[in-house]
């Protein structure tokens, strides 16, 4: 069903859709109980708890060392910080389960860009274009002011580099960086590598704080 979602939203024009896994979900479980190899109703919050209870198992996450304190240290600097992200409505709960509810504090809530939210995913440009233009218009911000971190070059700094961001690559372990092909052919473009979020400290540093 997740495949048919996509397709179909292909079919509308979207060139990188995302779905809403909650519908998904609902589908998955209305077709099972349809053949009566389940005997509870396919309702939201059931939908819900089953796609989180199979994303925790499929797909386990944990924050990399140092992060919480870096984030912290960030914000408390006064640099604003955002997510621009490829997103279900549990990726809230997770960072929620990972840092508590400080991590509301650390990212500005107009500055999160959700892509279950708006229906288009990374590596499309529309997420990024969205955040170049909220930084604009609420702050003056230029998108060349903006330091664009993420672990997969393909789908986070080639599209920030389009938009106009600087990008920093994090590669702090073997299974969460994605080099992609992009990196390996020596594309071109205002980015860097780190490994490690204390790096983010001197990159930061002589950037200018927002208020």
């Amino acid at each position: 069903m997740l495949s048919a979602s996509h397709a179909g939203l292909k079919r509308s024009g979207i060139r990188h859709p995302e779905v809403d896994i909650l519908a998904v979900w609902q589908g998955v479980l209305a077709e099972l109980r349809s053949r009566a190899l389940i005997n509870f109703k396919a309702t939201a919050p059931m939908a819900a708890r089953v796609a989180v209870e199979y994303e925790n198992r499929i797909n386990p996450v944990w924050p990399m060392p140092g992060a919480a304190g870096i984030l912290e240290e960030l914000s408390a600097r006064g640099f604003m910080l955002g997510i621009v992200s490829n997103a279900q409505f549990y990726t809230t709960l997770t960072l929620s389960a990972l840092f508590g509810p400080r991590w509301k504090r650390w990212f500005r809530p107009e500055l999160c860009f959700w892509s279950h939210e708006y229906g288009q995913a990374k590596p499309g440009r529309f997420l990024f274009r969205r955040a170049a233009r909220k930084l604009n218009k609420c702050r003056a911000v230029r998108p060349r002011e903006v330091i664009m971190i993420g672990n997969d070059f393909e789908h986070d700094v080639l599209p920030a580099l389009d938009c106009g961001f600087r990008a920093v690559l994090f590669a702090g372990d073997r299974r969460s960086c994605r080099p992609g092909k992009g990196l390996r052919a020596g594309a071109q473009g205002a980015w860097l590598t780190i490994t490690s979020w204390r790096q983010l400290i001197y990159i930061a540093g002589s950037a200018p704080r927002q208020k």
